[in-house]
């Protein structure tokens, strides 16, 4: 009779085990994924200003590199004043460098490659371009598009709901109001 007890009490304590380490793993794994859904938090970013001029300036038989492998610039690559020549510019990351002007044709639209004559095109890493908010309430929910891979936006409410979002990949550009970002 004891021996029958005590097999009972070991079945209940290895029942007990299991369940407490059940228990853990699920929370663990409930606190991840409640890590995951929080927004990124902005970084303070540097912004670098890159001009027609300067991409002019880079040596014959070379061209101007963009180092994308690590966050905190965004690069404003500024048309204000001269045109820029996407062919004349790589982007540099943690793969390799990449021509300029493929890769943005590739990835964002004409809009985009139109900022080059005559406007901005920002380019970084999407958590630096996250703005805090200022306890403003949202204007009526996130309002950007996803089709395929790519996500846009328009305004910096709505493109720092999608930057915050988790929807976008490391790398965004913006131009004249207006984001993009990969969902890579």
């Amino acid at each position: 009779m004891m021996r029958a007890l005590l097999r009972v009490v070991n079945v209940v304590v290895s029942m007990l085990a299991v369940y407490a380490a059940a228990n853990f793993a699920l929370s663990v794994k409930a606190e991840a994924q409640e890590k995951s859904r929080q927004p990124a938090t902005s970084t303070q970013s540097t912004s670098v200003r890159i001009t027609a001029e300067d991409i002019r300036r880079t040596p014959s038989g070379k061209e101007y590199i963009i180092n994308l492998m690590k966050p905190g610039k965004i690069f404003d690559l500024d048309a204000t004043a001269n045109s820029i020549e996407p062919s004349q510019i790589k982007i540099r990351f943690a793969k390799g460098e990449v021509a300029f002007d493929k890769w943005l044709k590739e990835r964002l639209p004409v809009e985009a490659y139109a900022a080059l004559k005559s406007g901005h095109l920002r380019l970084g890493f999407t958590k630096d371009f996250l703005h805090p908010k200022g306890g403003v309430g949202t204007s009526g929910g996130v309002l950007f598009t996803c089709t395929g891979l790519r996500c846009d936006c328009e305004g910096d409410e709505d493109c720092n709901d999608m930057f915050s979002s988790g929807v976008c990949g490391q790398i965004a550009a913006c131009w004249d109001g207006h984001c993009g970002c990969l969902r890579l």
